[in-house]
């Protein structure tokens, strides 16, 4: 299989990722526009309530479009992870371990950005 080939596939794959996060992000949109719009007024002031305790108050409540919004969130800020680690599988699959080492660098410093935004 070619590199040309193999760059075609990721890209088609980020674009399926775009795609179901603008799907789910627009689902998210209409269920809280069914819901009356208002659930989203909880957000109009800066609250310092962790994440996982902002999905467990909006599944008690049944809140399913703020739910299905930072699902749709989630996969968004996951596709540069996915597209750096198929970049890498690329690299050592093409026999570009200089490039490849480089881009597994770039993957672990992606994780340690992600672990320095959780409050411990």
């Amino acid at each position: 299989m070619e590199v040309n080939d193999l760059e075609l596939r990721i890209s088609k794959v980020l674009r399926m990722g775009v795609l179901l996060s603008g799907v789910l992000l627009l689902l998210a949109w209409i269920l809280n526009t069914i819901d009356g719009g208002t659930s989203l007024l909880i957000f109009k002031d800066y609250d310092r309530l962790e994440l996982l305790s902002q999905l467990s108050i909006a599944y008690r409540n049944k809140q399913w479009g703020i739910l299905i919004g930072f699902l749709g969130l989630g996969s968004l800020i996951l596709l540069p992870v996915l597209r750096v680690t198929l970049t890498s599988i690329l690299f050592f699959t093409q026999k570009e371990h200089k490039i490849g080492i480089i881009s597994l660098l770039v993957l672990i410093l992606l994780f340690i950005s992600f672990l320095l935004g959780f409050k411990s």
